[in-house]
């Protein structure tokens, strides 16, 4: 029977016995998420756009049966792993024999140690928006990203003035915002983010300007020499000779 069968009839006390007080994850470690690009529609504001932290998706390809997919684990959240258990059995029944396979959930084991990391793989995906704060990306971090196309991918929650590098070439800083973006071609890339904003020029004063005024020193030393000539002058013509 399905899920049909079940609300014609309201016999749903095998799925709720089944899924007990299990629980889902409010903000899970591993987004895999895959959408009909040609059932978006901009103009009415309805179809998919993303799970979780990523968001903002579109891809490259829209004919009816395109496929566009997100595979995205943070592993500076928590990720436990239930075990599986797997077991084989042998029946005869009144039906005749069988051979039955189960596989059941087993007893959840802790995870690997959180880093500042992220791994994710798009396909056909030409723009996606990754929010960090709820991904546990709140400071240094490396993105590993597999993409099979050209892809503009968002960064939301830095540091104003965070730097970003994709390998070692800086593109771009976040700003006021926390925003970023980084344009990737087809293949893998490495995206490090800084360690947050860069040292602010507001309010300090540079070697060659004034914290009053903003004019050049020179100013002030040159007026002091022109005041100390006309006293010098002054001072001959009074003088009895």
């Amino acid at each position: 029977q399905g899920h049909v069968d079940w609300a014609e009839t309201g016999h749903f006390e095998g799925a709720i016995a089944w899924m007990k007080d299990l629980r889902r994850a409010p903000v899970p470690a591993r987004i895999d998420y895959t959408f009909y690009p040609s059932h978006q529609r901009a103009d009415l504001g309805t179809g998919p756009s993303g799970a979780w932290w990523v968001q903002g998706l579109r891809a490259r390809t829209h004919e009816a049966g395109a496929l566009g997919s997100v595979s995205a684990v943070s592993h500076a959240l928590p990720d436990p792993q239930p075990m599986l258990i797997r077991s084989q059995d042998a029946l005869n029944n009144a039906d005749g024999p069988a051979a039955v396979q189960q596989l059941a959930w087993g007893a959840t084991k802790a995870g690997p140690a959180a880093s500042p990391s992220m791994d994710l793989t798009l396909r056909n995906v030409a723009a996606a928006q990754l929010q960090l704060g709820p991904a546990g990306l709140r400071g240094p971090a490396t993105i590993t990203v597999a993409t099979d196309g050209p892809t503009r991918l968002g960064l939301q929650g830095l540091a104003a003035g965070s730097v970003v590098r994709v390998g070692r070439v800086l593109v771009g800083t976040a700003d006021r915002s926390g925003s970023a973006a980084v344009s990737l071609a087809a293949g893998k890339a490495v995206i490090t983010l800084g360690a947050g904003a860069r040292p602010s020029t507001a309010g300090s004063v540079s070697a060659s300007s004034l914290p009053t005024t903003g004019g050049s020193p020179a100013i002030p030393v040159l007026a002091v020499l022109s005041l100390l000539t006309a006293a010098a002058a002054r001072r001959r013509a009074t003088c009895p000779s």
